[in-house]
């Protein structure tokens, strides 16, 4: 596919005289797409004007934060049928971001596994779960990307394969990666050079010099005559990549765990060096056998003492006492932090209790409202009306543990 760029004003001429000309000396249509961009503002999405001396030169731009910082924040700031605001302070983001990649790469050096090939069904399966999260995750993202470009969201594919990169993979699996056990050594580092990899590539359309770097020194260090725009995309069109849709959803709640753990002493202003003893309520088989077998990770992240975690099924099966925190995580996963790890303070648990309370009744109130409408009940799609049906059900449990919580907190 041929494609020609053009800025939606004053264009007309030149793409005439492109197409005339391609036609004269070689018979051919120089492009069959045209691709209408807006006009690049300043950040106050004014138009750029030597009167007004709001000008920016590209060039004092690259000296200062570098060619690939301008161009993503070009690409990624476009809306189609809008103008581009050109932000300093976006720029130096982005650049922010380049340094970012170059640091995951030094972390990843000594850690590398260059060969074998597309990570398919049948090796997935055989990975340990956090391994086969960061590969499903990566596969999603190059899978999204690709359909972006090819319907033109340019922005959207780097937006995506931005998130990707900090959201999931350097928050989340290079962290749990440096807790993995002797067993699962050569399945995690597969999965980060694997999935680094896939990053590189899916970026390389829009910050290309770092990335081409980073790319030969990992994964062409012999020095043969490869390039990474040369190399096949991750994502092509009729070709699924590998996911564990099962593996994602248990990480998932296995973060929001680790958020609620990390937010409470956030609350209580816990020093880092204090660990707590959690016991955990968890109803769903799977994901306690997750939280036992990481409790490393789950050390890591939510400064946990891995000897003091419990987990068990129900509050029946633990000895919790009974002025011990709650943390109402999700229907079935509840968490209980002993006293003397928060040293609590009977009204401040009560006030953040009522805010969680107040949140929850909210909520209820507006799920009620969208299943009460008979424009939505009658005409919405019978899985979606389920789904809502099902999220108020599980906003009405958690809503009565915590009037449970209430009462007992306000008879001490």
């Amino acid at each position: 596919m041929r494609v020609d760029a053009s800025r939606e004003r004053a264009a007309a001429p030149p793409r005439r005289r492109r197409s005339t000309q391609g036609l004269e000396f070689t018979d051919k249509v120089p492009f069959d797409t045209i691709y209408m961009h807006g006009l690049v503002r300043d950040e106050k999405n004014e138009k750029m004007s030597k009167t007004k001396g709001n000008v920016v030169d590209p060039l004092d731009v690259v000296d200062e934060y570098g060619a690939d910082a301008l161009r993503f924040s070009l690409v990624t700031g476009v809306t189609p049928g809008q103008d581009v605001p050109l932000s300093m302070e976006r720029v130096k983001v982005n650049r922010n971001f380049c340094n970012k990649l170059w640091n995951a790469a030094r972390f990843l050096e000594p850690k590398m596994v260059t060969s074998g090939g597309v990570i398919d069904q049948q090796e997935l399966s055989e990975m340990p779960l956090f391994e086969r999260y960061i590969v499903s995750e990566a596969h999603a993202c190059a899978e999204a990307s690709a359909a972006a470009l090819e319907d033109y969201s340019i922005g959207d594919a780097g937006t995506r394969a931005y998130r990707f990169f900090y959201d999931e993979f350097a928050d989340w699996y290079v962290e749990v990666s440096k807790t993995r056990s002797a067993e699962d050594q050569d399945a995690s580092q597969r999965a980060l050079s694997y999935s680094f990899e896939v990053c590189l590539k899916l970026l390389h359309p829009f910050v290309p010099h770092v990335t081409e770097y980073l790319w030969q020194k990992l994964f062409n260090s012999a020095g043969d005559d490869r390039a990474l725009m040369t190399e096949a995309y991750p994502s092509i069109e009729g070709n699924t990549l590998a996911q564990d849709a099962e593996a994602v959803a248990l990480f998932n709640d296995w973060k929001e765990l680790v958020r609620a753990m990390r937010n409470i002493r956030a609350e209580y202003n816990i020093e880092p060096a204090i660990k707590t003893g959690p016991t955990i309520i968890c109803s769903d088989d799977a994901l306690a056998d997750v939280i036992r077998r990481e409790t490393k990770a789950l050390a890591l992240l939510a400064k946990v003492d891995p000897e003091r975690v419990t987990v068990v099924k129900s509050k029946a099966d633990a000895d919790v006492e009974d002025d011990a925190v709650q943390l109402v995580v999700s229907d079935g996963l509840e968490v209980f932090l002993p006293q003397q790890d928060l040293a609590k303070d009977v009204k401040k648990e009560l006030d953040r209790l009522s805010t969680q309370l107040k949140k929850l009744v909210k909520d209820i109130g507006g799920l009620e409202g969208r299943l009460g409408n008979p424009g939505f009940a009658d005409k919405a799609p019978a899985d979606v009306v389920a789904a809502t049906r099902a999220s108020l059900e599980e906003k009405l449990e958690q809503k009565a543990t915590l009037d449970a919580s209430i009462a007992e907190l306000e008879k001490q």
